[in-house]
């Protein structure tokens, strides 16, 4: 799960394998499976996508900052917690 809880959906030509496609779900991808398995589709057959994936690449804060804050909040969570 990356740190930021967000998908992650890019190529690992970052690690030297642009033909290798990643996908990371962050626990909640099962709700988006049809559309990541097409984006992922196009990823594979065209080397690109129509859809906007540039939120879900290696190259965001979350991924490349070491002293990005993991995000824990869930909702209202946040409200309770902060009164403790």
């Amino acid at each position: 799960m990356t740190p930021d809880r967000n998908f992650l959906v890019d190529t690992a030509s970052n690690a030297g394998f642009p033909d290798v496609i990643v996908c990371c779900g962050a626990g909640h991808a099962y709700k988006f499976a049809s559309l990541l398995g097409k984006i992922l589709s196009e990823m594979a057959v065209d080397g690109r996508t129509k859809y906007d994936t540039s939120a879900f690449t290696w190259d965001r804060e979350a991924l490349t900052n070491p002293l990005f804050k993991p995000t824990f909040y869930q909702g209202k969570e946040q409200e309770t917690l902060s009164k403790l």
